[in-house]
């Protein structure tokens, strides 16, 4: 069977046109799917599903049946309790009140202990979640409580072994400053094999959200940059130039979106968005830009969206386009007391023309300003 790769050097090299290989892949699926239902029914396609659908859009699983729906409300209910039994609330780890501003739920070897059984109770009921059942919602709300759970159990690790080798009371402010950066790291170490376990695409946000916030926090420590500097500002929008890079390499190893590798770019593009966005924009609101300056990013980002076809870039900057579109429509009054309203009629009117009309719009962009060696590194474009 030729590969992605092989289908692509046929298109390039003028042997079939690229509206023929979507017809190819469009009838290979069918042909699959009814193999599936044929061997097995429902549950053969289900033991089959890899949180990935095959089409040219942009993939996006949450739920799978009110089942899972239902199986997440448990774990939600399950984590909180259990994190309350070993000594805190679930969140106590990031708003608690320590001198590094990083609470612990444990600062001894059985509150340790404890918070080491909760990390092997999230792997055992992942083990059926997520490896068995493959429930999306399910497995994102226990993806999170896993790595949680997994930096409190670090942060309680290295706190409790700096407390039995006899640290001074002069040194344990450092401990104490270092107990945040322990978490950190032990919640990245605890997704990347999660990862490799299950390969769940939506283990890569939490995964790099943990890296940026360590790179943010070190590069704050480091340059003593609040979150309101250049310096911050800076950080922000390179860590987020990085997770984008990322994202796109998964997306050039999948054009045609029919992997879950599709859907692990999804993931890292949500993330990537909003500090990019964020870096570039940040206290525009109070009035370090003008509304027009304002709009004129946010239409060059909805251009770039486009070309590379994903609308999760767009969700993070419907903010600052939403503050665009007040701004002017009201200095213009020309709607008088019927501003606001006007305002959200031309907002949402944007955003859903930009959504049903997204195919020919990208169509228009790819076209005109790109090569063709570009194109070729990007999805399809739509024939219709």
């Amino acid at each position: 069977m030729l590969s992605a790769g092989q289908l692509d050097r046929a298109v390039s090299q003028g042997i079939i046109s690229r509206e023929q290989v979507e017809a190819l892949q469009k009838l290979a699926l069918g042909d699959k799917a009814q193999g599936d239902r044929a061997q097995g029914g429902e549950a053969a396609l289900s033991s089959d599903i890899d949180f990935s659908v095959a089409t040219q859009d942009e993939p996006f699983r949450l739920l799978k049946g009110f089942r899972d729906f239902f199986i997440a409300i448990g774990i939600v209910i399950l984590s909180i309790g259990l994190s309350m039994l070993v000594g805190g609330g679930p969140f106590r780890f990031i708003v608690g009140d320590s001198p590094s501003g990083f609470g612990l739920i444990a600062t001894d070897w059985t509150s340790t202990g404890g918070l080491l059984v909760l990390v092997v109770i999230a792997i055992a009921i992942s083990e059926w979640v997520t490896k068995s059942q493959r429930l999306p919602l399910s497995s994102l709300v226990l993806t999170l409580v896993f790595a949680l759970w997994s930096g409190q159990f670090a942060s309680a690790l290295f706190y409790s072994l700096a407390i039995s080798i006899g640290i001074d009371e002069v040194n344990i402010g450092v401990v104490n400053a270092l107990v945040p950066y322990a978490g950190i790291i032990g919640a990245i170490v605890a997704l990347i094999w999660h990862y490799r376990r299950y390969r769940l695409p939506f283990v890569l946000l939490p995964l790099a959200s943990a890296a940026v916030l360590g790179i943010l926090m070190l590069s704050g420590g480091l340059f003593n940059a609040d979150e309101n500097s250049m310096m911050f500002r800076i950080m922000l929008g390179l860590s987020g130039i990085g997770v984008f890079i990322i994202a796109m390499m998964f997306d050039m190893k999948d054009r045609f979106r029919t992997t879950r590798l599709s859907e692990c770019a999804f993931w890292l593009h949500l993330l990537a968005a909003p500090m990019i966005v964020h870096s570039l924009l940040m206290n525009s609101i109070d009035g370090g830009l003008s509304a027009i300056t304002m709009l004129l990013v946010v239409l060059v980002f909805a251009i770039f969206a486009l070309i590379i076809d994903r609308r999760a870039m767009l969700v993070s900057a419907l903010v600052y386009l939403g503050y665009s579109i007040f701004s002017i429509v009201g200095d213009i009054s020309f709607f008088g007391e019927f501003n606001n309203s006007a305002s959200l009629v031309v907002l949402g009117a944007m955003v859903l023309g930009l959504g049903l009309g997204w195919a020919p719009i990208r169509r228009f962009f790819v076209n005109n300003l790109l090569s063709a060696s570009l194109r070729e590194k990007l999805p399809p474009v739509a024939a219709a």
